[in-house]
């Protein structure tokens, strides 16, 4: 995935792709494609992940060095939107 991005909250992020999965499947190791540091402002991104589990995948910007996602935005085909209608995605 490949896209552009504007950060104005923090100075510093980590930009991740991730698939919420949509039944237990355990752990699942990342891989450094998976992630991108980035900085206050706007710039690019370059962004991999290895989809193998049903799910749903989702950009988010994680603060640095750790805390909870903000900036989060899921994406999908019609249905699988549908099914996550409901989903509180603040968390």
């Amino acid at each position: 995935m490949q896209g552009h991005y504007a950060l104005k909250s923090e100075e510093t992020a980590q930009l991740c792709l991730f698939l919420t999965t949509s039944e237990e499947v355990g752990y699942e190791p990342t891989i450094p494609a998976q992630r991108a540091d980035v900085k206050k402002g706007s710039g690019s991104f370059e962004l991999a992940e290895v989809v193998k589990h049903k799910g749903h995948l989702h950009l988010s910007f994680y603060p640095v060095p750790a805390g909870s996602r903000f900036g989060t935005v899921y994406f999908g085909t019609t249905q699988q939107m549908k099914q996550i209608s409901n989903w509180d995605v603040t968390k």
